[in-house]
Parts: structure tokens; sequence; C-alpha cells
């Protein structure tokens, strides 16, 4: 009796620890906002595999908003990541904080979208040239750190393309220079990742992190290579601009399944893990990310791009300031 009402303190005091309790509390309170604001817009009025696109906001900013709690509720293991050169670490720890929840309640809220994606692109890729570059070149055979520098490359051109995604005076074609070089960047880490599922099957799938498949989940080589086909092909067809707009919607679409199907089962069966909190919101941040290219980029050959994002189903970006 004693040791199961031990057990009961132990487990209720995990999971009202603040390092999981609020992280949740931030994903489930930018969730309501962005499925409160979607029926508003886009979601009645498209049609197909549109409906995917008005999600891809939301799949960003769910993610990122639990990110930016991250940096309050563990603030001095966060501030361990900032570049050792750079002074005031717990400022920085605190001001991204901030400028991740700032633009998840802005994409929930589609309010200013232009604005927060474009920054948040910018924030991205400082990340990657000023923690993971120099952490990959010093450590060029580990490829969990080469996985994570095109991560956080693939999240920044998301941001990009989705701001790309709120400008109305986008030129006609596909040579625009931003939407253009998310595409490449997108779709060479798709395909590099993608590769990755043949030469290592038994890893979790869509991001090559240091987490084998657990046993309970079947088929893992099935799954690792269909995933990777998936990636491979959606890859190809946005570096060698064929097909974009459906390829992103593919990859998008695809990435989410894995969401459910593989981490959603992760997260419940380990819900006070936070590394398996952060398995299951770094995917869907993948998702959102090429959903947003989606929405970037022209619905079909030869439209204007941000096509997708200015058609009926989109009117709602013309609000943005």
């Amino acid at each position: 009796m004693t040791t199961m009402r031990l057990g009961g303190l132990i487990l209720s005091s995990a999971l009202f620890s603040a390092k999981v309790f609020w992280p949740y509390v931030a994903g489930a309170v930018v969730l309501l906002i962005g499925l409160a604001v979607i029926p508003g817009n886009k979601w009645l009025r498209s049609r197909g595999m549109q409906k995917a696109l008005a999600l891809g906001p939301l799949f960003i900013a769910v993610p990122i908003g639990m990110f930016g709690t991250d940096h309050f509720v563990d603030a001095t293991n966060v501030s361990r990541m900032v570049p050792a050169w750079m002074p005031a670490h717990f400022f920085w720890t605190y001001f991204v904080g901030v400028a991740l929840m700032a633009a998840a309640v802005s994409f929930a809220a589609n309010r200013y979208v232009k604005l927060s994606a474009t920054l948040l692109g910018i924030m991205f890729f400082l990340f990657v040239v000023l923690m993971h570059i120099p952490f990959f070149a010093t450590h060029p055979t580990n490829r969990f750190a080469f996985a994570i520098m095109l991560r956080d490359s693939f999240f920044g051109a998301g941001a990009i393309a989705l701001s790309c995604a709120h400008r109305e005076n986008l030129p006609a074609g596909s040579s625009h220079k931003l939407v253009a070089i998310s595409r490449v960047v997108i779709g060479t880490v798709a395909l590099v990742y993608g590769v990755e599922h043949f030469l290592y099957p038994h890893f979790v799938p869509v991001l090559p992190l240091p987490q084998p498949l657990p046993s309970w989940i079947p088929m893992h080589l099935v799954l690792s290579y269909v995933t990777g086909s998936v990636l491979v092909i959606c890859g190809v067809g946005l570096l060698v601009n064929r097909k974009t707009h459906l390829a992103a919607t593919v990859l998008g679409i695809a990435v989410f399944g894995v969401v459910i199907i593989i981490y959603l089962p992760l997260l419940i069966a380990r819900p006070l893990d936070f590394s398996a909190m952060n398995y299951f919101f770094d995917t869907l941040l993948f998702s959102g990310s090429a959903l947003a290219l989606a929405g970037a980029l022209p619905a079909e050959e030869g439209a204007p791009l941000g096509a997708a994002a200015r058609t009926p189903a989109g009117k709602s970006s013309q609000m943005e300031v």
C-alpha cells in the first residue's frame, strides 16, 4: 500500500512538473486558437488536398509554441546551447522563447503572418549558422549533428515559404528567389532524409534522430522504406521543379500520417518523456513546413507563385498588415 502511494506521488509530481505541464498547456492553447480561426477562413472553402494547406500554419504554430515554453521552464539547459562567445546567455534564451511564442500566436490567429514568418525563418537560419554548422564542423562524422543542421534549415525554409504565401505581390512564374530557395532547401533535406531511411531503417521515421523504432511497432523495414521512398520522390520533384505543389502537399500529408501512426502512440505511451514530446512536435513542424511551401507554390503549372494562398480559400490572408 505504501509502495502504491509512493508511486502515485511520483507520477503526480512528474505530471505536474513545469518542464512537462507548461509545454502541453502552451501547445493546447495555440491549438485552440488555431481551430477557432480556421473555420472562419480556409477550412470550409477548401477542397480535397487543399484542406491540408489550411492546417499548415497550425502545424507550425503548435510546435514552436511548445518549444518557446521550453525556454522558460528549462532555461538552464536551453542556455547551454547559446554559443560560448555570446554574452548574456539567459537573455538570449528568454528572448528566443518570447519570439517563438509570439510567432506561434501570430500563425494560429492568422495575424501579421508575413512579418512573423519572415523573422522566424531568419531566426532558424541563424541557429544553423551560429550553432549547428560550427558543431558539425567539429564533429564531421556525427550524422545526427548533420541531420539537426538540415532539420533547422528545413524549418527555416518552411517559415520563409509561409511568409511568401502571405505576400500579394509575388511575380508570376517559378523564379521568385525566396520561394525557389525554400523549395531547393526543403527538397534537398527531404531527399537526404529519404536516403537515410534506406541506410538506417531501424530508426524513427522522417527525422533521422538517435531513437530506434520501439519493438512494439510492427514492420520496421516496410515503414522505413515506404517513408524513405515518399521523401525521396517528393524531394526529387521539388529539386527538378516538376509538380512542385503536388510534391510539397504529398510530403506534408505523408509526414502528418507518420505523426499520427507512429509519434502519437509513442507520445501516448510515454506522455511524460520529454524526448517523446520533442519527436512528436518536431515531426509535426516538418509536416507544417512542407505544407507551407505547398501554399507558396503554384497550384497549377504556370500559375503565379502564392496562388494557392490567394485563392478564395485563402482570402483571409489579405487581412495581413
